[in-house]
């Protein structure tokens, strides 16, 4: 199974809609890693983490089976991660399903979800959905194209504030933090880290330059961080660390990126990037 990146960028994505700013003007000419969509990973044909207003687009990219997917996991409300209009395309109208989605959420997704089904004259059983309520710390086990995945949701540092979560995800013999969309973590989820270890890591690195420590991290605040997790054992040297979720105010290009990350052992996403859980040993990209 791999993991895949289908995207990298923060809610205006890069290049921004209307923007003429520096950033922008370098991702058009420059193309390729430069250009990022809204932030979204999945895991395989059947699971995957956020569902927002760029899902066409991923689809058609990467050659996506949505039809396929099965257990749909949300980490917060913001438009650039959940666009719940998008389920408006499971009813029989538009097509034949034969797999229920499982959507993976706090209460107040659900809630969302049904209200905007309701509006548009439908609702979860004609959509073959099944909601199930995220709660934190609380793990489920899931089947992964007929192996055994179990994710669990941690409180983030994002708005709303107390409804945000990131995802542990244990497969086969190797364990993921998914944690973007967060500045830095809250005491009960540094507490769940103590005695963890991670083979794979990626971090919010949506401020850039810009030095923010809460909702988003700037490049210093996520050094600090993988520094902390470090000194800690969470990580260690064959963590494979990447930086994801970026905004053009970020004033960062992908090369800038590289420049200063890469000394500190952390890889840069990008949209695309994909790693293969098939083999033993390290991760590597």
């Amino acid at each position: 199974m791999k993991f895949l990146f289908c995207g990298s960028g923060a809610s205006e994505g890069i290049p921004a809609l209307f923007c003429s700013c520096e950033i922008c003007g370098k991702a058009r000419s420059r193309g390729g890693k430069e250009m990022r969509s809204r932030t979204a990973y999945q895991f395989g044909e059947s699971v995957r983490i956020d569902f927002g207003p760029d899902l066409f687009g991923q689809q058609n990219r990467y050659g996506l089976r949505l039809d396929r997917l099965e257990h749909l996991f949300i980490t917060h409300s913001h438009k650039d991660h959940f666009t719940p209009l998008n389920f408006i395309y499971r009813r029989p109208q538009y097509v034949p399903l034969e797999k229920t989605l499982y959507l993976h959420a706090g209460e107040d997704i659900i809630e969302q979800t049904e209200k905007v089904l309701k509006e548009n004259g439908s609702d979860f059983a004609e959509c073959l959905i099944t909601p199930v309520e995220s709660v934190f710390f609380r793990s489920e086990e899931i089947d992964a194209e007929g192996e055994k995945m179990t994710v669990t949701p941690l409180p983030s540092d994002h708005l709303p504030a107390g409804k945000t979560r990131i995802y542990e995800i244990a497969y086969r013999e190797k364990r993921v933090l998914v944690g973007t969309d967060s500045g830095i973590y809250p005491n009960e989820t540094w507490n769940y880290f103590k005695g963890r270890h991670y083979d794979l890591a990626v971090m919010d690195a949506t401020s850039g330059i810009l030095g923010l420590r809460q909702v988003h991290m700037g490049r210093e605040c996520l050094v600090e961080t993988v520094k902390r997790l470090r000194q800690m054992g969470v990580y260690d040297d064959c963590t494979l660390v990447i930086a994801n979720h970026f905004s053009h105010n970020g004033k960062m290009n992908h090369d800038d990126l590289e420049a200063y990350y890469g000394p500190r052992n952390i890889h840069v996403g990008f949209d695309g990037l994909e790693i293969d859980f098939s083999g033993h040993g390290r991760l590597v990209l």
